[in-house]
């Protein structure tokens, strides 16, 4: 009985993982996909931006954090609004070093600066309890 529990718990954490490398798969192809977000496509990406930070913080996944990036600097593209970045700032201000590293290997430098000035706008409006 007690070796039929322990399976069944290995097989649960096996499908969990399972799923998460699928849906962290599925965020990198979308967020790849997209070139100029449309207004429908900026809602669908703040949640699914949020949806993506969430599996940043159970495991970092540099594919994921690229693609994370790239998509918010399109999205400065058509979108001047800081909000957007809402469900990031927690993740960085936790995880600063590594995501400086990659926005700076990933992003040409004016595109890092425009990500830094939208992203400063963001932490402040969160640790003033705004964002």
């Amino acid at each position: 009985m007690r070796s039929l529990i322990v399976f069944f718990i290995l097989f649960s954490s096996l499908i969990s993982a399972s799923s998460n490398v699928s849906v962290e798969a599925d965020f990198i192809v979308q967020f790849n996909k997209i070139e100029r977000p449309t207004d429908n496509q900026q809602r669908q990406l703040y949640n699914d931006l949020g949806k993506s930070v969430g599996l940043l913080e159970k495991k970092f996944s540099r594919p994921l954090l690229v693609a994370i990036i790239n998509v918010y600097s399109k999205l400065f593209v058509v979108n001047l609004a800081h909000f957007h970045l809402e469900p990031f700032v927690p993740y960085y201000l936790k995880n600063k070093a590594v995501v400086d590293e990659v926005l700076k290997a990933t992003l040409p430098r004016a595109s890092q600066d425009e990500f830094y000035f939208r992203l400063q706008l963001a932490i402040g409006e969160h640790l003033r309890g705004n964002g």
